[in-house]
């Protein structure tokens, strides 16, 4: 069975690869022969259509053109439209800009309320906080004299008894 098999010092490597992967369509027809060749064999092998090949090259060629010199002109359309773009934006915002710089905040009668509400909500959330916070330092300074009388208790019943 092994002399079925070609020997394994005969495979070919690095750039005689690329010749025996050519060769093998060409071993392969000479092994079986016609005997599976239909008509379509010479279009999809492409074999002597090299003239075909190059058609169609061209082909391709013309209907995608080559746009390596394109590059430039494409970032300087690019640059002009952001350009463009700043400067319409650029002058929407400043005339909204000019129109707010217009108005007079501190003259109106809805934010003067706003603003003595929103300082009352303050005080009043002031007052509470410092309501629990000296509540909380009280409870604190009870537990610890609580702590010392209970220490000192135990203390002095386990000396004198």
């Amino acid at each position: 069975m092994a002399d079925k098999f070609p020997e394994i010092n005969d495979i070919p490597t690095g750039e005689e690869s690329n010749t025996a992967e050519g060769d093998f369509l060409s071993r392969e027809k000479e092994l079986l022969g016609d005997e599976f060749a239909t008509a379509d064999d010479k279009n999809a092998l492409k074999i002597d259509d090299n003239e075909e090949d190059d058609d169609e090259f061209e082909e391709f060629k013309s209907q995608y053109p080559d746009v390596s010199g394109q590059d430039e002109q494409l970032k300087q359309e690019k640059e002009d439209e952001e350009i463009a773009k700043e400067s319409i934006s650029n002058s929407i915002t400043s005339g909204v800009t000019n129109e707010f710089a217009k108005l007079d905040l501190n003259q109106s009668e809805h934010i003067k309320e706003w603003k003595e509400r929103r300082n009352l909500e303050i005080s009043k959330r002031d007052e509470i906080a410092n309501k629990k916070l000296n509540e909380i330092k009280d409870k604190a300074k009870q537990n610890i004299d609580d702590f010392y009388e209970n220490y000192n208790n135990k203390k002095d019943r386990n000396c004198l008894g």
